[in-house]
């Protein structure tokens, strides 16, 4: 569709896109934009719909297990030093805090030591349940939820009570900068 208006040409451009929130439906946005000569004005429009279409949350839970570099990789549910158990929910592609009774469930007596989360396209336990990722233990700083580093283990540790055993991970970044204990392969 074609405007003028005083002397400027502009067209009517339909977009029909498919963000996250609007489910499996596209949403059509409209905008007007202006020819110009030098179409930085449509070069900056376009950039600006591919880095905002490919802005959708990826799902942690299916990313590779191994790195590139062949390492070990982590996602970081819970940063050292936080007292606020989180989880990342693959069914949502979100991080969310434990509810407990209505409540966000906090650990009162002491802080997450280390940086907790899982190692991606693992699977543990129940084959009925579908199993759960294996939990890792990052020895490292303060790294922030949704994070994706690369690590190295030491070793496992098994958990056991009356009902269940746990295995966990117990690992080092494989960057020397994020080490705060040195390992080597």
């Amino acid at each position: 569709m074609s405007r003028s208006k005083s002397g400027n040409q502009q067209r009517l451009i339909v977009y029909y896109l498919r963000p996250v929130f609007s489910g499996n439906r596209s949403i059509p946005i409209t905008c007007m934009v202006k020819e110009l000569r030098s179409n930085s004005g449509l070069i900056f429009f376009m950039l600006a719909v591919i880095i905002l279409t490919g802005c959708k949350p990826k799902d942690y839970s299916k990313l590779p297990s191994h790195s590139r570099k062949n390492f070990l990789q982590a996602v970081i549910e819970i940063p050292a030093g936080s007292n606020l158990k989180t989880f990342y929910c693959p069914n949502s592609l979100r991080f969310k805090v434990e509810m407990v009774e209505g409540e966000e469930r906090k650990v009162s007596y002491l802080p997450f030591p280390v940086n907790y989360g899982f190692i991606p396209s693992t699977r543990i336990g129940d084959s009925e349940e579908g199993g759960k990722t294996l939990d890792v233990m990052v020895v490292a700083e303060k790294l922030d939820i949704g994070t994706v580093i690369e690590i190295m283990p030491l070793g496992m540790l098994i958990l056991k009570d009356d009902f269940k055993t746990e295995y966990m991970v117990l690992a080092v970044p494989a960057k020397e900068k994020y080490q705060v204990l040195t390992a080597s392969t």
